[in-house]
């Protein structure tokens, strides 16, 4: 299934870099970086005890321009993403529609806060269409033929040739009290469905974080943001096509 790879290295600028096909026999022992991911709320306590009260604040954490981080806002309002420092917050406005507030720093809270600093990435590109179903196994898959020691939650970047994806925003107001089900929380949402354009994906794999950042039997945690259209929110599902470049983290000297 696994058709990649050409291994470059970058900024995390989108900009083409010098490419090489992948070496093992000559490469570090870990061509894939291990930084610091802050964690504040879980999705246990989201899910499981009905607990959508506030666990950091955005003007504190997530304001370098190396930040890339994702989450939720406290009661469940809608649902933040961060790129390059600066927070793209997706609000429910109705049923079927969304508002966008795109800036740093900005004067909120939220329930869940996923957060890393990447000064450096290392970029994959994807040799052929990607479902969302078989992106956490590929990720395994180049981790695994990168010497990745699995050291917890990583952060990742995709941009490129995504050709659908299906987003939703969280809507609070329309959850039950106290504990709710993930049914509750799915019916609960504005959704919509972005195609082809240029929208960038970021987010976590991890192995180690069920009910943490990750669902049960789930290694990715992936939020969108499309700045063309000013939309974002937490990735459903995807089709991410043959040319897109998967940007992991680079090790540090």
């Amino acid at each position: 299934m696994l058709a990649i790879l050409l291994l470059t290295w970058g900024c995390g600028a989108s900009e083409p870099a010098a490419t090489s096909h992948l070496d093992t026999s000559s490469e570090p022992d870990s061509l894939v970086g291990s930084p610091e991911v802050e964690v504040f709320g879980s999705l246990q306590q989201i899910f499981a005890l009905g607990d959508l009260s506030a666990t950091a604040s955005l003007a504190e954490h997530g304001d370098s321009a190396q930040t890339v981080g994702l989450g939720a806002l406290s009661g469940l309002r809608g649902e933040i993403t961060i790129l390059g420092g600066e927070s793209w917050l997706g609000y429910p406005d109705g049923e079927d529609a969304i508002s966008v507030v795109h800036e740093s720093g900005p004067d909120e809270e939220a329930a869940l806060l996923v957060i890393s600093e990447v000064p450096e990435w290392v970029s994959f590109t994807l040799e052929q269409d990607t479902s969302y179903d078989d992106l956490a196994e590929v990720i395994a898959d180049i981790l695994e033929t990168a010497h990745w020691p699995d050291t917890g939650a990583l952060p990742l970047k995709i941009e490129g040739a995504i050709k659908r994806v299906d987003w939703h925003v969280i809507d609070g107001s329309r959850l039950p009290e106290g504990q709710a089900s993930h049914e509750d929380h799915e019916n609960a949402a504005v959704k919509g469905t972005l195609e082809d354009g240029s929208p960038v994906l970021i987010g976590f794999y991890s192995t180690q974080h069920a009910g943490v950042i990750t669902h049960g039997g789930v290694r990715l945690h992936i939020h969108v943001v499309d700045t063309e259209r000013q939309i974002t929110g937490h990735v459903e599902d995807a089709l991410i096509g043959a040319g897109s470049v998967l940007r992991l983290p680079a090790p540090t000297p």
